[in-house]
């Protein structure tokens, strides 16, 4: 059952639809439900709420690749989690870039365009529990498939950016 449906993304190739949901800060459902494409559920992605390699903490949003590997926006554990074709966890990807950015950023959103993963970080709160909205409080960072930076936009026209399609 969804619980605070967040993020969707559809994968055409394969017949699935993907949900990010964050759930409630005390549940431990933080997780990506998957759906055929007639609605009815089949799993869920994530080894629940937690810190541990492979836990959700407030999954904001999702992606799949032409590979069918799914991205999610790990928000709350203020980083990208890549699962592959399986459902399981790709431990080898990293899409690091806190020497790019000042302390207190995390990934937000994720998209995913040709060989290239596009992640929104904002600025979190104090209590790493939502952003916090400003000018120049985002950056906008494209990614190979590998977890190489290719780009990073910055400005003060970023404002806590969460919506992205690409």
């Amino acid at each position: 059952r969804l619980v605070r449906p967040a993020g969707v993304t559809i994968d055409r190739a394969r017949g699935l639809l993907y949900v990010a949901d964050p759930s409630r800060g005390d549940s431990s459902d933080h997780s990506v439900k998957v759906f055929d494409l007639s609605g009815k559920f089949l799993r869920k992605v994530g080894a629940g709420r937690g810190t541990c390699d492979g836990c959700l903490m407030f999954p904001t949003f999702v992606a799949v690749d032409s590979k069918g590997q799914v991205y999610v926006s790990n928000t709350l554990n203020a980083r990208i989690d890549v699962f592959d074709e399986n459902f399981k966890l790709v431990s080898d990807v990293s899409f690091d870039i806190s020497k790019s950015l000042p302390a207190g950023f995390a990934p937000f959103n994720v998209a995913t365009f040709d060989d290239m993963v596009v992640v929104a970080f904002a600025k979190q709160d104090a209590k790493k529990e939502g952003a916090v909205a400003g000018p120049g409080l985002g950056f906008v960072a494209t990614f190979d498939v590998t977890g190489k930076l290719l780009a990073l936009a910055k400005g003060p026209e970023l404002n806590a950016p969460w919506g992205m399609a690409v």
